[in-house]
């Protein structure tokens, strides 16, 4: 970065951002995934939390209470009828040209399934699908694409 444009950042850094900071710091203790990544947001809606009594605390603790398991288990039967009606509203005649992003769904739709199996458990291991077993869905997924649908 040239020394002009460094300039302007530097100021707005030294002029605007380090005041904001000062007058209203971060309040929320820093927490990471299993797999040790910081985490800064949580990407569950509002009204659900509060639906099933659960709060963004409680989340970072990484405990999975009654409370938090009935959470995941509402956000994956959400994203499975999600899923579901996405596959439905399918135009036959686009399948073949989207079946890269059926592949992507069959992916999504295996870790959701291996999250209900950990029991809702996202705190203490990483939820994944091992590349050998995401070919085998792509694989599968391709293969369907092209027989014709009856």
């Amino acid at each position: 970065m040239s020394d002009e444009a460094k300039s302007p950042l530097e100021a707005w850094e030294r002029e605007v951002l380090r005041p904001a900071l000062e007058r209203q710091p971060e309040r929320r203790p820093a927490f990471h995934t299993a797999s040790g990544l910081p985490l800064e947001r949580i990407y569950l809606p509002a009204e659900d939390l509060v639906r099933f009594g659960v709060t963004e605390e409680a989340l970072r603790e990484g405990t999975v209470t009654p409370q938090v398991r009935a959470l995941m288990e509402f956000q994956c039967a959400r994203a499975r009828d999600y899923y579901r009606r996405a596959a439905a509203c399918l135009p036959q005649a686009d399948a073949r040209s989207l079946v890269a992003a059926q592949i992507m769904g069959g992916i999504y739709l295996e870790i959701l399934e291996r999250i209900e199996r950990a029991g809702y458990d996202v705190f203490h291991q990483r939820i994944r699908v091992p590349r050998p077993y995401r070919a085998l869905i792509a694989l599968r997924i391709w293969a369907q694409s092209l027989l014709p649908r009856l």
